[in-house]
């Protein structure tokens, strides 16, 4: 998931306001990946889960890539 978010964010435009992420586990996301967190949760992109958590080391299931990209675009 951080890999998407990272490589998805970076072909949006810059200037989108991010928010600071509250997830039960934020501390797990990588330095490298937190502004593509940041832009696509900002967007409503992506999202988290029913028990607060974001898990940002998981796999990308097919699904939620396929929800992350129709949300965008």
């Amino acid at each position: 998931r951080a890999e998407a978010a990272t490589i998805i964010s970076r072909t949006l435009a810059g200037g989108f306001k991010t928010i600071n992420v509250g997830f039960s586990d934020s501390g797990d996301i990588p330095k490298w990946a937190r502004l593509g967190f940041n832009k696509l949760i900002s967007l409503g992109a992506i999202g988290g889960y029913e028990d607060g958590s974001l898990l940002p080391l998981r796999f990308l299931s097919k699904a939620e890539a396929v929800k992350i990209l129709y949300n965008v675009f």
